[in-house]
């Protein structure tokens, strides 16, 4: 049997490897934070600058020590980053700094140093995210199961069984009912001789005692009844969901284990349909019993990201161009994980494969 089909997969698109260390980049461009007595968008005047004073507040990135900033500057600022690294310091309304004294001051500020390397961090961050999962793809390849796992699997294979949950009300028992009646006694009864009231008290309880126990029991009786019944038919419902469910699990293993080429065809489908790459590729597949032919269009060298960031020994980050050299290695480790991901997926689709 013979089955060939070519999929494209869209650009733009993300890969999460958040446990091998690769993430999205998110948020504006450029990071704003700022430093205050009290957090960010503390509100002042300076005579002939310009700078302006809020008494907003919010927690920032630059808080570490919300205190060093203010006591040698005196006043609020937000510090950003570009794309291409540069540095800007602005006031709370957003404009920019340029007087060389107020500059200084924030410049000797510990609250600067560390806003300036956070936002350096970010723009790091931005600029070689896509590098990173670009070179990375090889960490997302899943370990090839080995042929006795797969029978291993079958033979351990049951299905799932609901539990049913207990009916958790106590039985009533002469005791707590006594003290229910004793309850209503004390409120009921009431008369000006109070040396009887007791008396009276325990007269009450010994004559309703066994008539409300009944009834206590068997309104508990009733009650468990329908929850039992309830428990009961949800068993049956969802136990023959449990083993429908088995079946198929049981059928796909088997025809995985045996190398049907329906399921064959059907899962290597599901795989390169649900792929996302962050670049262009395309895929010839070829199936003949159970062999699979893959024929892979690589993305071009001219698909990887050309610039790379260094966070520099004064906090801030260097955006340069990457060698001729660093684009071919960054090229290689890509194809090759391409490879070895589509590889190790359609071999764990069947170990006769």
């Amino acid at each position: 049997m013979r089955f060939q089909r070519r999929i494209k997969i869209a650009p733009g698109l993300r890969v999460n490897l958040s446990g091998s260390g690769i993430g999205f980049s998110a948020g504006p461009r450029g990071l704003a934070l700022s430093s205050g007595p009290r957090g960010a968008h503390m509100h002042m005047g300076i005579p002939g600058t310009g700078i302006s004073h809020a008494s907003k507040l919010s927690s920032t990135a630059t808080q570490a020590n919300p205190t060093s900033g203010t006591s040698n500057t005196g006043f609020s600022y937000r510090v950003k980053a570009e794309d291409n690294g540069s540095i800007r310091i602005e006031d709370v309304d957003g404009n920019l700094i340029t007087d060389d004294a107020i500059l200084g001051k924030i410049k000797r500020d510990n609250a600067y140093k560390a806003a300036v390397l956070e936002v350096s961090r970010r723009v790091k961050d931005r600029t070689d995210s896509k590098t990173d999962e670009m070179v990375n793809l090889y960490k997302m390849s899943p370990i090839i199961e080995p042929m006795d796992s797969w029978q291993t699997a079958i033979n351990e294979l049951r299905p799932a069984e609901y539990v049913m949950t207990p009916f958790v009300q106590q039985e009533p028992t002469e005791d707590d009912t006594r003290a229910e009646l004793a309850s209503e006694a004390a409120g009921l009864i009431q008369t000006w001789q109070f040396w009887r009231k007791n008396k009276m008290c325990e007269e009450y309880i010994n004559s309703n005692l066994q008539e409300r126990l009944k009834l206590r029991v068997d309104d508990w009786m009733k009650k468990k009844h329908q929850h039992d019944q309830s428990e009961q038919e949800t068993k049956r419902v969802t136990d023959n969901g449990f083993i429908e469910a088995y079946q198929v699990e049981k059928s796909e293993l088997e025809s995985a284990l045996g190398g049907d080429p329906d399921y064959l065809h059907k899962r290597i489908e599901e795989l390169f349909e649900g792929m996302s790459m962050p670049f262009e590729f395309s895929a010839d597949i070829e199936i003949q019993g159970s062999e699979v032919c893959l024929d892979l269009d690589l993305p071009e060298i001219e698909d990887m990201p050309l610039q790379k960031a260094t966070i520099l020994a004064t906090g801030k980050v260097k955006v340069q161009d990457k060698s001729a050299k660093e684009l071919r290695e960054d090229y290689a480790r890509c194809v090759t994980g391409l490879g070895f991901y589509i590889t190790s997926g359609v071999f764990n689709i069947s170990p006769a494969i």
